[in-house]
């Protein structure tokens, strides 16, 4: 039965402590998790802190699914893989302008 339940944790000042996922069959984090850390970063590495908290969370839950929910809407430059792309000038002419205009790619 345990394997049909989901939690969403969610430590705004540092990891979750894995400890408290046990049990869960999925344990999904967002973007805030850890946010006290990663915002404080330069540039921000909310990406690598939100991997490292899902090693250290399948580490100490054995048979739960854990996976970290992106938005698909918002490009969040706290996103180091994200972060590349908004920074790529290849990439300029796709970024969309207020009032928002067609993108030529």
């Amino acid at each position: 039965m345990n394997a049909s339940t989901i939690i969403m944790p969610c430590n705004n000042s540092g990891y979750t402590d894995p400890s408290t996922t046990v049990g869960w069959g999925i344990v999904d984090f967002d973007w805030s998790n850890n946010k006290a850390t990663w915002a404080k970063s330069k540039p921000m590495n909310d990406e690598e802190l939100l991997f490292k908290q899902v090693q250290m969370t399948t580490a100490a839950t054995k048979n739960a699914t854990v996976w970290v929910y992106r938005c698909s809407v918002y490009a969040y430059p706290w996103y180091t893989s994200v972060r590349t792309i908004l920074d790529d000038p290849a990439y300029s002419d796709c970024k969309p302008t207020l009032p928002a205009r067609e993108l030529s790619c």
